[in-house]
């Protein structure tokens, strides 16, 4: 075997090879973006409130927002749900009410 139809075979192996795992890349992420979809009716409720320095928002998706910055959703229990962003924790309760911590201490009632 010659220098040229080696050179080739491995090419069009290389090929095929970033070929096959692009498309099982891309089959990954539509299957994740599927699974993480979630219903209409799921009882989140949207919410604003800006207040002691804080402004946190929660879209319908469940999606919170602290100061402008994406917030993790931390927790969830049966009475609350606990979101961070930085050293800012917003724990919003079921009953209404919502508490604002930062670095640990507490800041107050939001609402």
């Amino acid at each position: 075997m010659n220098k040229n139809m080696l050179v080739g075979l491995l090419g069009v192996a290389a090929l095929f090879t970033a070929f096959t795992n692009s498309a099982a890349q891309h089959h990954g992420v539509n299957h994740y973006a599927q699974s993480s979809h979630r219903p209409a009716g799921n009882g989140v409720k949207t919410l604003h409130v800006n207040k002691l320095g804080i402004d946190f928002k929660r879209g319908a998706d469940g999606i919170a927002w602290i100061n402008g910055s994406p917030a993790s959703n931390d927790e969830n229990t049966a009475d609350a749900s606990v979101y961070t962003s930085g050293l800012i924790t917003v724990l919003v309760y079921k009953n209404g009410k919502i508490n604002a911590m930062e670095d640990g201490k507490f800041l107050g009632r939001l609402k």
